[in-house]
């Protein structure tokens, strides 16, 4: 199925959204495995084993009329024979092994062998829609995805990674900072897909139509001394500009950064990860303050040699 990808588009947002056959159940479990996902699972095989009829890894139910099918028909997956990065690939082929009930086999299920692009051009085309997912199969499309990305973005397997499970985490976290129930935060998520709106913003106004407050702000301690400096520095930003606010969050937000992209480069798993970020040392973060300042010195410096001497010599109030 050679070139497949580009004909049907599946990464540009016309493929069906997982969530869309999800319940909370199925969505918790799905969730936990990408979240706890090591680097050795990135391309294992989460439908390798064949499952029964009644109980497949998806199913689609044909919409109108097909060439060989006939009027209506079901597809059900059962098992896939290679691991998720042939999942988006058009140089190798997914082959699922399948069962199909239509009217050319007078409604009788017949198990054969389909290439994964055969069906999903069909999906794509509107002409066969999905009716049921189980998790497994959830983990292998996520898996699928992870690896298209590892491929063309020319990144390591562990920032691929990020990449890809950011938007969920993301999801998850701001869901839960203001108390989302499961139904919200599915239609935030195919919302922010198919819409290709951001879901912190989706999620903003959903709380605010409700006539709640937006929780933007998600830190607090245990230490009250450190909650009180965080009124206190919400008191000084009351006082202060916009200007002056973006330009000191964007300051802490690179330095941070570079911490978090350290400790990202230093964990070969999410559980490392999330527990080196609770590990923060002082001396990591002096050291990144000392390397945005240098940056910070050079831009400085570079204003100071634009401006000298005023703009049609007149001084600059503010930079």
């Amino acid at each position: 199925m050679k070139n497949n990808e580009k004909e049907i588009g599946v990464l540009k947002g016309d493929y069906p959204h997982p969530m869309v056959n999800m319940d909370k159940e199925h969505f918790v479990k799905y969730a936990d495995a990408v979240m706890n996902m090591n680097e050795d699972e990135y391309n294992s095989n989460s439908c390798e084993q064949e499952r029964e009829l009644e109980s497949p890894y998806a199913t689609y139910k044909l919409v109108g009329s097909h060439d060989l099918w006939g009027t209506h028909a079901e597809v059900r997956v059962l098992k896939c024979k290679q691991n998720p990065d042939t999942f988006l690939n058009d140089e190798k082929a997914l082959l699922v092994k399948t069962s199909l009930k239509s009217e050319s086999t007078n409604d009788e299920w017949t198990t054969g062998t389909m290439e994964w692009f055969d069906i999903a051009k069909l999906i794509v085309e509107g002409k066969l829609v999905e009716t049921q997912r189980n998790v497994e199969w959830s983990v292998f499309e996520f898996k699928g995805v992870l690896q298209k990305c590892i491929s063309e973005a020319k990144v390591s397997p562990k920032k691929a990674y990020y990449m890809v499970s950011s938007q969920l985490f993301e999801l998850c976290d701001t869901a839960q900072r203001n108390n989302l129930n499961f139904d919200e935060v599915r239609e935030v998520a195919i919302m922010s897909t198919n819409e290709k709106k951001d879901g912190k913003q989706l999620i903003q106004k959903l709380v605010e139509d409700k006539g709640e407050e937006y929780m933007a702000w998600k830190y607090t301690s245990k230490d009250d001394t450190i909650n009180r400096l965080l009124e206190d520095v919400s008191d000084m930003f009351g006082g202060s500009s916009t200007d002056e606010v973006g330009f000191m969050l964007t300051f802490v937000a690179r330095v941070l950064d570079k911490v978090k992209s350290e400790q990202v480069k230093n964990s070969t798993s999410e559980k490392e990860f999330r527990a080196r970020t609770k590990a923060t040392g002082v001396i990591e973060i002096m050291f990144a303050i000392m390397e945005e300042t240098k940056t910070l010195d050079k831009k400085v410096e570079e204003f100071i040699t634009i401006t000298q001497g005023g703009i049609n010599g007149k001084d600059i109030p503010k930079a």
